[in-house]
């Protein structure tokens, strides 16, 4: 089992050699995960057998990351207006731009 995260898929594969090392390895794997449906179809326009991938997405533990009481939230990080967050990679893929 091998995994796809993000720049292996987005960025290394423009290049001939490590894009010929991504698919040896995803040829020999018998899985392949990636965290999008975005990094899959990527996969497969270069080359790897889409049968083989499975989208499992990045899990986040509830207990320790959950809302808080807005109004609180903003009291104490001084914010007035919209607000708007996000976290990762601010790339097309992702929606953000």
């Amino acid at each position: 089992m091998i995994t796809a995260r993000g720049t292996d898929i987005n960025l290394i594969p423009q290049f001939q050699k490590p894009r010929e090392m991504i698919l040896e390895a995803a040829r020999d794997a018998d899985v392949v995960i990636t965290v999008s449906g975005a990094l899959k179809k990527s996969l497969v326009e270069i080359g790897a057998e889409e049968k083989k991938i499975t989208v499992l997405r990045n899990g986040v533990d509830l207990e320790l990351f959950s809302p808080l009481d807005r109004n609180l939230a903003w009291q104490q990080m001084a914010v007035d207006g919209y607000v708007i967050a996000s976290v990762g990679n601010l790339i097309p893929e992702k929606g953000m731009i």
